[in-house]
């Protein structure tokens, strides 16, 4: 075999070589259309494509009390996390989780009408809490949970991400659930 056979078969092995590594290394779609998070903490103004949150701070309580309803126990721990949410060019509906390591929570439907997830206009600020069940073993697990805020399926979207330290969080029995305001 000549030199310049030995140089063209091991060009091409080294060819078929790197597409098999890129083959095999290629981003799985839920990569590709995964949502652009927009990352900050608690106290800051963390502002996405179309809707801004500031967390204003965090209870934690095994039992909460909405005005004039009676006492609710938690399976878990009540986490409440209290924020403003803003829209910036367009009406938006946000849809919430908090993040406490592994595990994802949505906000519970046992305060729903006192709590945010209603839609929000451009220039009028809404002001409340969103309320999860956390089991309380998973927060004894990690040091800080995530808050995840955006507007509809968030493919190709901005994600508000606002990490929360467990620190910070206000431990209150029972946590009082304030009903949400909007301001302009």
């Amino acid at each position: 075999m000549t030199r310049a056979a030995v140089l063209r078969a091991l060009a091409a092995t080294t060819a078929v070589a790197a597409s098999a590594f890129l083959w095999h290394n290629l981003p799985v779609p839920t990569q590709v259309w995964a949502p652009f998070d927009v990352d900050g903490a608690a106290g800051q103004t963390v502002t996405g494509r179309s809707l801004s949150v500031t967390v204003t701070g965090a209870r934690l309580a095994p039992t909460a009390l909405q005005r004039g309803k009676p006492v609710v126990e938690a399976a878990g721990q009540w986490l409440v996390v209290d924020a403003a949410v803003d829209a910036t060019t367009m009406f938006v509906k946000p849809v919430t989780e908090l993040r406490v390591g592994p595990d994802t929570y949505v906000p519970t439907d046992r305060f729903w009408t006192a709590q945010l997830g209603g839609e929000v206009a451009p220039g009028i600020t809404q002001n409340g809490s969103w309320v999860f069940d956390v089991a309380p073993d998973r927060l004894e697990a990690v040091t800080e949970v995530s808050l995840q805020v955006w507007q509809g399926d968030s493919r190709l979207d901005s994600r508000v991400v606002v990490t929360i330290p467990l620190s910070d969080v206000v431990r209150d029995d029972p946590v009082v659930i304030r009903p949400m305001e909007s301001a302009a």
